[in-house]
């Protein structure tokens, strides 16, 4: 039997499940997107002149750190930068070592690693990571200096 509005008790419980479900979902959807957007801007991708410039302006007391093993460091690294291979067991104990709330500059030979390390400093807690695009390699074409 239909109530005065035409809707049976179980076509609006079904109705109000519905709803809920709906909420439910749009409530997590939002909750992940905002997470995944906090968490992706941690990391900041630079190409090699961006990444002259932030070093060239800043105090020279922004970390910057070389993540491939020592034999590609020293073919050819930036200026005072630290190499920490991101593949050594120690690695992220030794980055934990750094404040996880100032900027630190991470780059590789081509860029692909750089990204992998990056995300692993991003979900440890890291704030602010400049990744160099297209690693060492592009800093090399455009010419600036290595060691």
């Amino acid at each position: 039997m239909q109530n005065p509005e035409g809707l049976s008790k179980k076509n609006k419980a079904a109705i109000v499940i519905g709803i809920i479900g709906i909420a439910a979902l749009l409530a997590f959807a939002g909750f992940y997107h905002l997470e995944l957007k906090d968490r992706s801007t941690a990391i900041h991708y630079l190409t090699a002149d961006q990444l002259y410039q932030f070093i060239n302006q800043s105090c020279q007391c922004i970390p910057i750190i070389d993540i491939r093993p020592s034999n590609e460091y020293f073919t050819g690294h930036l200026n005072h930068s630290y190499n920490l291979y991101y593949q050594d067991s120690k690695f992220m104990e030794t980055m934990r070592q750094f404040d996880k709330n100032s900027p630190i500059v991470i780059y590789c030979q081509h860029g692909s690693r750089s990204e992998n390390a990056s995300r692993m400093l991003r979900d440890d807690g890291f704030k602010y990571i400049y990744t160099l695009i297209g690693g060492i390699d592009s800093w090399m074409q455009k010419g600036y200096p290595v060691k």
